[in-house]
């Protein structure tokens, strides 16, 4: 148990009885939300932009030639190899380090200034965790979008190019808006283990839950807000008898304010 200073703990004390927890508990990381959301669209664009160059004027020839299956399928073999080297290259996986870091050094810093001692969390399993995810994230979307390409155009063999393209289209936007969901919910599920660590290392074994405070907020969450619970005991977030800490259900913007012994 770190030794935390009397004056943190009267700071503290005071906020919750006050109802100014809110200035002491964590902050949900919207920039690295907004960060890791932009590194997993980054590759997404990429994946559609490779789609789009090659496959779009393979299917307007083969309907000028009244229809080139072999081809179409030669060019959707040469996407899905050029989609797996780009995924492939380090830079997936230094993007997604380079972000995870970031998570935990901001999460560190705001605590070790709320509380005023000194923080060495063991996060690092967390972070290749992440790492890993983001990187399996960016390889289904792709190879999902591709495999749906696959369907598409099967599904419609003789087709006019402009309806496939258009079908296509709406099928790369789909992915996009799915890997902009799962993005968020990735740091969110990190943020929420780091601050567990980072809470624990130092010997907090309560927190209080605090939820986001607005509309969307889901109505089991709201029936925590406010409750006091344990970091070895997660409560149940669902009807379905789910539990987590908060950021561990989906899209869980929820935070968990200290509890410090006296």
């Amino acid at each position: 148990m770190v030794d935390i200073p009397k004056a943190v703990k009267r700071r503290f004390r005071k906020a919750r009885s006050k109802g100014q927890k809110l200035a002491l508990a964590p902050k949900e990381p919207k920039l690295l939300i907004a960060q890791n959301s932009l590194l997993i669209l980054r590759f997404v664009d990429e994946t559609s932009e490779i789609i789009r160059g090659l496959l779009l004027p393979a299917l307007e020839e083969a309907q000028r030639q009244d229809g080139v299956p072999t081809v179409i399928q030669k060019t959707v073999d040469l996407i899905e190899l050029r989609i797996a080297e780009l995924i492939d290259s380090n830079q997936v996986n230094k993007a997604a380090e380079q972000t995870a870091n970031e998570i935990g050094a901001a999460n560190t810093k705001q605590l070790k200034r709320l509380l005023k001692v000194e923080i060495d969390p063991e996060i690092q399993p967390f972070i290749d965790r992440f790492v890993k995810d983001s990187t399996l994230l960016i390889k289904s979307q792709s190879s999902g979008v591709v495999s749906q390409i696959r369907r598409i155009i099967d599904g419609k063999i003789g087709a006019r190019h402009e309806d496939l393209a258009s079908e296509i289209e709406h099928a790369l936007g789909v992915r996009k808006s799915k890997a902009r969901f799962i993005a968020r919910d990735q740091v969110l599920k990190l943020n929420g283990k780091i601050t567990q660590a980072t809470q624990t290392s130092v010997g907090i074994v309560e927190y209080e839950w605090v939820t986001a405070g607005d509309d969307d907020v889901r109505d089991t969450h709201e029936e925590l807000n406010g409750t006091i619970q344990r970091w070895d005991t997660p409560p149940v977030v669902s009807e379905d008898g789910r539990q987590e800490h908060p950021g561990g259900d989906y899209q869980c913007r929820c935070v968990a304010l200290a509890i410090i012994p006296d």
